[in-house]
């Protein structure tokens, strides 16, 4: 038995299985062994190790240079100020925007609460009535949905796209494949997603305006978003005292640019402004340190002068944790501050001959004013014109020097509150006389009084417009007998709507039709309500 046992070992080690089994053995022992000293003797040092190695590069930026006359006076300069930024230092993953969303959310609440205003440094705001409105047209427009949609060129875009309403692009925006900014109707089983669940439209705006302006920077992780310019020292206190509920947010100090005397020299100095895509693309043509959270020269000397005045932006070079926590700075370069500018221009003189010249087309003005609604014109020098006092008064309210909103609130004058319930009445009669041309009188346009015409020319233009789509020019045959007739003014706008409605070249989504099958008198008539509704907003 002993020898068959002593056979059998032989057999086994002189066998290749052995070798094989010992080689097997001792490379098990050495990666036990190598696991332990990384796990568990070095281990702390490891992860340490591993989180400084998360390497980010910051801009940091320069300040612009200041404004002179000829004799050195200070005509624009820069003061410092405290913002609300916040960054993007989120771990990606489902919970990542509602996350951001709530921190945003709160941050504008305490900069709000404090008498601060957040940035509202977006193409959509909100009219006086509370509608979305776009702030740009034409082809500026057309770029900014092009962005907002991820098309790179305006070319791209589809029919729905480029003829998008405000509310729409803000409900894009807002909506689950983007932003995410709502709530679910039923939070367990979430079927349907609200856009702006239990938010204002002024709430939902000022999300969606931060959210696009850091999916801006999203390049760049670390180029914080500005939330808030030049807040009082209240905000900054309530804002550092959450800073560890308000992941990303922070108080940075910033630059504002100042004018002195600015109603003397802001047609020669100019202004400065956040950077557009198309001036980011024309300026890095000389400069590629340009970004687009730059601000830049928007017109005169600002703007001509622009590359001399910005400066040369440094950086910072630093290890975060993967949270986004600076641990080390390994290089800092600091900005250089732009170069100061010295104008021929003498501030005194420009003063004095603004005064003089004010008041030069004052007297002139109030020496030809007359107290009456029209003048005669015809066969008249134009050194003997006068003007009658309704025009002024049209120039006052067109340019906003008189805020007629005022007249409709609850401190307002007695006389205020006159004007203002007569100018309700005649708006009225007005709506009123147009709703009847457009349901039952239909008198041609040259055969109708000027006033009407007026009126019925703004309602075309106002449903052209970028604001509302509902006519779609670039559906209109422009060849069309009929659109050459409403062009010669020889038939009325009841019959070129109609005639419009029955071409598609009214776009029918924008009104809430009760079947999906309407027929043309239907439409017509959500048309009307339309029409009536936007002009008693406007």
């Amino acid at each position: 038995m002993f020898s068959d046992f002593k056979d059998f070992m032989k057999n086994v080690i002189t066998s290749r299985l052995f070798v094989l089994l010992i080689a097997f053995i001792v490379m098990s022992t050495a990666l036990i062994q190598r696991l332990f000293v990384l796990q568990i003797v070095n281990g702390e040092s490891y992860v340490d190790n591993f989180e400084l190695t998360i390497r980010k590069e910051k801009t940091l930026k320069s300040t612009r240079g200041n404004i002179y006359d000829c004799n050195g006076e200070l005509l624009a300069y820069n003061e410092l100020a405290y913002s609300v930024t916040i960054e993007d230092t989120y771990e990606s993953g489902s919970e990542k925007n509602a996350l951001i969303n709530d921190t945003i959310y709160r941050a504008c609440k305490i900069i709000e609460k404090n008498g601060d205003k957040v940035i509202e440094d977006f193409n959509i705001h909100l009219d006086r009535y509370g509608e979305f409105e776009f702030s740009i047209e034409g082809t500026a427009l057309l770029r900014f949905l092009a962005d907002v949609y991820g098309r790179a060129k305006i070319e791209d875009l589809k029919y729905k796209e480029k003829n998008a309403t405000p509310r729409q692009v803000i409900e894009y925006l807002g909506g689950q494949k983007k932003f995410a900014i709502g709530a679910y109707d039923d939070p367990v089983e979430k079927t349907t997603f609200i856009v702006g669940k239990d938010m204002t439209d002024a709430e939902l705006l000022q999300i969606v305006t931060i959210r696009y302006m850091i999916s801006t920077n999203s390049y760049q992780k670390y180029l914080a978003t500005t939330i808030s310019k030049d807040v009082k020292e209240s905000t900054v206190a309530a804002i550092m005292e959450n800073l560890d509920t308000l992941q990303g947010v922070d108080i940075s100090e910033d630059t504002l640019r100042r004018y002195v005397d600015s109603e003397y020299f802001s047609h020669i100095i100019g202004y400065t402004g956040n950077i557009s895509t198309e001036e980011l693309a024309t300026l890095s043509a000389e400069d590629d340190s340009y970004i687009l959270t730059d601000m830049v020269g928007k017109a005169g000397i600002e703007q001509v002068m622009e590359t001399y005045l910005q400066g040369r932006k440094g950086k910072e070079v630093f290890y975060a944790d993967s949270l986004g926590k600076v641990i080390q700075t390994s290089q800092r370069i600091e900005p250089e501050a732009g170069n100061d500018i010295y104008l021929t221009i003498d501030a005194e003189l420009q003063k004095a001959v603004y005064n003089l010249l004010e008041q030069k087309l004052a007297g002139v003005l109030v020496a030809k004013i007359d107290n009456v609604k029209e003048v005669n014109k015809t066969d008249v020098a134009s050194s003997k014109i006068r003007i009658p006092i309704d025009d002024v008064y049209y120039a006052l309210l067109n340019n906003n020097v008189v805020d007629i909103s005022h007249f409709g609130e609850s401190d307002a004058k007695e006389y205020e509150k006159q004007i203002y319930q007569k100018f309700l009445d005649k708006e009225n009669r007005a709506i009123n006389s147009l709703m009847t041309e457009l349901t039952t009188t239909a008198t041609p346009y040259n055969q109708l009084a000027k006033e009407m015409q007026v009126y019925e020319s703004y309602v075309t233009t106002m449903l052209s417009s970028a604001n509302t789509g509902v006519l779609l020019d670039s559906e209109i045959d422009k060849n069309d007998d009929m659109y050459v007739n409403w062009k010669a003014e020889t038939i009325s706008l009841k019959e070129y709507l109609n005639y419009a409605i029955a071409q598609n070249w009214i776009d029918i989504s924008k009104f809430e039709l009760d079947t999906q099958y309407s027929d043309s008198s239907q439409i017509y008539e959500k048309l009307l309500a339309y029409i009536d509704e936007n002009l008693r907003k406007d």
